[in-house]
């Protein structure tokens, strides 16, 4: 498949998908998203994100497997948790001191080790951290990112 083509069946396949199920895939890292959608692909035996798209609008047991591909569980992010308790307990009240607080996550993946940084907004990441910080999300909880 040319990469046109699959940058546009891309975009169709995270319309429906956010048109569907109200995942909203639409600001994810594209290079990582590409990996994660050929990952899939490959499991589900599609040999292209359209035949993909198919099967999620049409097969309701596909959205989920697809989803364990696009998404990281959230315990997978907090592999020390004295670290990230201590973290909690000291430095989230003197954050909370300030009017707004930006945190930055440095992210790397086994098989590519190209840190990336939040350099504007949000990164899926930066939020997740924040909310867990925060209490919101409990380990175990899967979240987009």
């Amino acid at each position: 498949m040319g990469a046109a083509n699959f940058d546009i069946e891309l975009q169709l396949l995270i319309d429906a998908i956010f048109l569907k199920y109200h995942y909203d895939f639409r600001e994810y890292a594209l290079a990582s998203l590409k990996r994660r959608l050929r990952a899939a692909m490959a499991r589900l035996g599609c040999r292209t994100l359209s035949q993909l798209q198919d099967r999620v609008l049409h097969e309701p047991a596909t959205f989920p497997i697809l989803l364990d591909f696009l998404t990281v569980p959230v315990s997978e992010m907090f592999r020390d948790p004295a670290y990230f308790r201590s973290l909690r307990s000291a430095v989230v009240p003197v954050l909370r001191t300030y009017p707004f607080a930006r945190i930055w996550v440095i992210t790397a993946s086994p098989s590519r080790l190209d840190g990336t940084v939040d350099t504007g907004r949000a990164s899926a990441t930066s939020w997740v951290v924040a909310r867990w910080l925060a209490g919101e999300i409990s380990a175990g909880r899967r979240v987009a990112g």
